[in-house]
């Protein structure tokens, strides 16, 4: 089994930024397409909407609901728990 070349401290330092600097390209553009995702317009249910399960159904308030308690775990203060927060105290459905 042939593992990585072996080279010297320099060579490595110089392939490793090289990667880095791809890196942080990578994760730019990652970042930019998460938020073209996040920015698509939504699409308003106005009827009822019903998840059937093995066990029992449960409405897509319910499993909503649920899917934000589950997130609750989070530290306090953290950027998700924040705007987990913020998004389930402005929205509508979570406050009939």
């Amino acid at each position: 089994m042939n593992g990585p070349e072996i080279v010297s401290r320099e060579e490595w330092l110089a392939a490793r930024k090289e990667l880095l600097t791809r890196e942080k390209q990578f994760d730019r553009e990652r970042d930019a397409l998460s938020e073209q995702r996040r920015a698509l317009p939504m699409v308003e249910i106005t009827e009822p909407y019903t998840f059937e399960g093995p066990n029992s159904a449960a409405s897509l308030i319910d499993t909503s609901r649920s899917f934000a308690s589950a997130w609750s775990g989070f530290s306090p203060g953290s950027p998700l728990t924040e705007r987990l927060s913020t998004t389930i105290s402005t929205s509508p459905w979570m406050n009939p």
